[in-house]
């Protein structure tokens, strides 16, 4: 008798042959695209984030530059002031007890970086007081004896350095820097040399510092208050 066979799905896509080479094919094709373009994409992700930590490692150094040249100004002018200071504390102590030659002497250290020079007596007590920005009389004088400006030198023989403030009149930034008057003979302290100097100019070295607009340059004090900023509107936040 005569059969008749009916060849299944499968068996009818195999006789055609194509479709199946062609899946093959796109699947090998893909598989080649992906492991030549897989080693490129790591490349280009290493490459990228070598130049990403470069640069940054760039700008950080040159942010260390900018502080350490900024730090070598300040710490520069503050060692000028502090042996301005020292040289007239000794001079104070060599006339001991003549006040109208220790004022002269105040006199002359007066200038624009000072906001006032006072010299205090080994019991604490305002003697002379020389203000830029306030009228002193006898009256406005007083006795000092608990602050740390005073007790700190006086018991140490050695330079007390104040925190950052801001002038209650000026507005400006200041510190205290106080050293001890020793007497020349038995080389004990007798007073003590008090100077609130003027912290402003710090102001003119950011502002002349700055090279570029989009440069932000500033200090800040140890009550995370804005000292100067190359945006002077910021300062006093």
């Amino acid at each position: 008798g005569h059969r008749t066979y009916h060849s299944s799905p499968y068996h009818q896509y195999c006789r055609q042959g194509y479709p199946l080479k062609q899946s093959i094919r796109q699947r090998l094709a893909y598989t080649l695209v992906g492991l030549a373009i897989g080693p490129l994409l790591c490349a280009g992700i290493v490459l990228c984030w070598q130049s990403y930590s470069s640069q940054k490692q760039q700008a950080i150094q040159y942010q260390q530059e900018i502080v350490f040249r900024f730090a070598l100004q300040l710490t520069e002018y503050i060692n000028q002031l502090q042996n301005k200071i020292q040289v007239t504390a000794r001079i104070l102590g060599a006339y001991s007890g003549h006040g109208q030659q220790q004022e002269m002497i105040l006199a002359t250290l007066e200038s624009g970086k000072f906001n006032d020079l006072t010299l205090i007596d080994a019991g604490g007590q305002e003697i002379k007081r020389i203000s830029r920005l306030e009228i002193v009389n006898k009256e406005s004088l007083k006795n000092v004896a608990k602050e740390q400006y005073f007790s700190i030198p006086m018991r140490s023989q050695e330079t007390y350095f104040g925190p950052v403030l801001f002038h209650n009149i000026s507005r400006e930034p200041s510190m205290i820097i106080s050293h001890p008057v020793l007497d020349l003979l038995s080389g004990k302290s007798n007073g003590v040399l008090r100077a609130e100097i003027r912290l402003k100019s710090f102001w003119k070295l950011i502002e002349e510092g700055k090279k570029d607009e989009n440069q932000q340059i500033f200090i800040v004090g140890s009550k995370n208050h804005v000292i100067a900023h190359s945006n002077p509107s910021l300062v006093l936040k």
